[in-house]
């Protein structure tokens, strides 16, 4: 088998073409992963839903300022509400300031970039 395999059930709708995406012996692009979530989250009826997002928190290795903007993108115009949560688990909490520059980056606030989040 020369790609991963995607289960058809995830986000209640098959992905990919024959339910892969990628190869094994590659990284995805970011355009890979762009498109893979956008088409995964076409298929959802956001409209008048309130919506959190379970988000990791610092301490774990994920691309969320890659992730993050398609999902708001993508749910934003029509949720009735967009709400992040940090996992943080034991771990101690964030200050605002750190959840700022993890969310947004440095020269920008979590509000300016998410306003409706």
């Amino acid at each position: 088998m020369s790609a991963r395999q995607v289960p058809s059930n995830l986000l209640g709708s098959s992905l990919g073409e024959n339910g892969f995406i990628g190869t094994f012996d590659s990284d995805l692009s970011k355009k890979e992963i762009s498109e893979f979530i956008a088409k995964a989250l076409e298929t959802i009826d956001f409209s008048g839903k309130k919506i959190t997002l379970v988000i990791p928190d610092g301490t774990r290795s994920c691309p969320l300022p890659l992730i993050l903007p398609i999902f708001y993108d993508a749910i934003s115009p029509t949720a009735k509400s967009l709400s992040a949560l940090i996992a943080l688990g034991t771990h101690a909490p964030m200050s605002l300031e750190a959840i700022d520059k993890f969310l947004a980056g440095e020269n920008q606030s979590s509000i300016q970039k998410y306003p409706k989040m």
